[in-house]
């Protein structure tokens, strides 16, 4: 692959994440409705209110300052790199890229000040053109719905969900199906028309944009599973697609269901009013709420689909780097009626044990890779930490084991391995963590910091102390 092709599949993976997320990690943003709002880091500003994040866009601005531009563009700025450096920067930060493809693509191989020009033209999202926002909730469930009853399963897609992921049939039919071709269209926005919508509903619908050489909506095409992405309160927000076939070692097997592509400024006259997916959290409920409190979190829907088969709420989120909202989402549960009556037979439960001060646990369940990758870990340890901060009433436990056993907690589940994961404290943990770190460090001169540790080392270290102290429990 050469050093263009590697870019251009890092910006799209960049452009995967709500933008906000992104943002996020130089600023602090306070949301208000579908905006976020901060105060601009590129002037002397003491007030919120001029700097703007639009997630539905993929665009900030400060009109103040009169500055704007996508997420690569802020971390540039803010970070006083060129465009293409705040990319790879960027794939460092979540994981997309490591520090091997980092030199081997970024700092061996100069780009020259036109390069750099053409590749922001080419990807700057347009902010002057007519934009599209994301709709609520309601109405994402409500157009998702009639678009997915349009579809069909494959049976090769449906043994694969049945036999290889083990999950149930019911559960297919609810949330799994084959990605369609436009031969569904008509069906489609004729359902449309009956509920009441005409197409205009379609610009503010993730997947869906408008062809200027066709003069028509249409929506994005895909090859493979489509999963139905679910909120707190059940609701279709998003669709992902497990592709059938990666093209290479670099491309992603799980995409969004987006149209942000259509307001690329190299689009401009030939597609418009896409919206971005953004990475909603999916939440899959157990069959029973009102008998457990315990919650999960982990990544991807096949992880959550056999976490909540063994009857806890099941929160996954798309990407370890995408957690920044899951406060939002577990406020949400909180307020259920059938949750609040899994936490009060908890209580009773406990008060019949004699049981004092006793916290619901939440299991963190991220694969046993995790441990072997620093910016994952630290991810993870960012998100355990909001968590701790915001709920005092919950206790937090990472699920960790041996890699051999299998890469997800699903693997563990469907092999009957879960015998073999081991639970930590996160406080434990994290002292564990850190001490390993600063051992390899002073031991392994060669490396200047965590981040150039290879993972390899990290995790034949942490299973090295894993062994040796086998009576760890939370």
């Amino acid at each position: 692959m050469n050093k263009k092709q590697f870019l251009e599949e890092l910006i799209e993976k960049i452009k995967s994440i709500s933008l906000e997320i992104i943002i996020g990690t130089r600023i602090q943003l306070i949301r208000k409705g579908m905006y976020y709002m901060g105060i601009c880091p590129f002037h002397n500003d003491h007030k919120i209110g001029s700097f703007i994040v639009t997630p539905s866009k993929g665009i900030w601005k400060c009109f103040t300052c009169d500055v704007g531009g996508d997420a690569i563009q802020f971390i540039a700025l803010y970070d006083k790199v060129n465009y293409v450096e705040s990319a790879f920067n960027i794939g460092l930060e979540f994981n997309f890229i490591s520090n091997v493809e980092y030199e081997q693509y970024f700092s061996k191989r100069k780009y020259k000040a036109k390069e750099i020009k053409n590749i922001q033209k080419k990807y700057m999202v347009r902010t002057k053109n007519e934009k599209s926002i994301k709709a609520n909730s309601y109405t994402l469930n409500k157009i998702y719905e009639l678009f997915t009853s349009c579809c069909d399963i494959y049976s090769t897609h449906y043994i694969h969900l049945l036999t290889k992921r083990q999950i149930a049939p019911h559960r297919i039919n609810r949330d799994y199906f084959t990605f369609p071709t436009r031969k569904i269209w008509n069906q489609f926005v004729d359902k449309l028309n009956k509920c009441g919508y005409n197409e205009k509903i379609l610009e503010s619908i993730p997947g869906f944009y408008f062809d200027i050489k066709r003069n028509q909506y249409t929506f994005a095409q895909y090859k493979g599973i489509g999963i139905k992405i679910r909120n707190t309160k059940g609701e279709i927000v998003g669709i992902q697609v497990r592709k059938d076939k990666k093209r290479n070692k670099q491309d992603q097997r799980y995409i969004w269901f987006s149209s942000s592509f259509a307001n690329l400024e190299e689009n401009k006259d030939k597609y418009k009013l896409g919206t971005g997916a953004g990475s909603p959290i999916d939440v899959v409920y157990p069959s029973q709420i009102t008998n457990n409190p315990i919650l999960t979190i982990t990544e991807g829907r096949f992880k959550a689909e056999k976490l909540a088969e063994r009857g806890v709420i099941a929160i996954s989120v798309q990407g370890v780097t995408t957690w920044r909202k899951i406060i939002e989402v577990i406020e949400e549960i909180k307020r259920l009626q059938q949750y609040k009556e899994a936490i009060n037979k908890f209580h009773l439960y406990c008060q019949y044990k004699g049981i004092k001060n006793k916290k619901i646990p939440i299991y963190i369940c991220f694969d046993a890779d995790m441990i072997g990758n620093f910016q994952v870990y630290t991810q993870g340890k960012k998100m355990s930490d909001a968590i701790e901060k915001k709920f005092h009433e919950y206790k937090i436990i990472y699920l960790q084991w041996n890699e051999k056993y299998g890469k997800g907690i699903d693997d563990l589940i469907i092999n009957n391995q879960t015998n073999k994961a081991r639970r930590f404290k996160k406080e434990t943990l994290d002292y564990i963590y850190r001490s390993l770190i600063s051992n390899i460090l002073k031991e392994y001169h060669e490396y200047e910091g965590p981040n150039k540790i290879p993972n390899e080392l990290i995790k034949k270290e942490f299973y090295t102390i894993m062994n040796k102290n086998e009576k760890i429990k939370a």
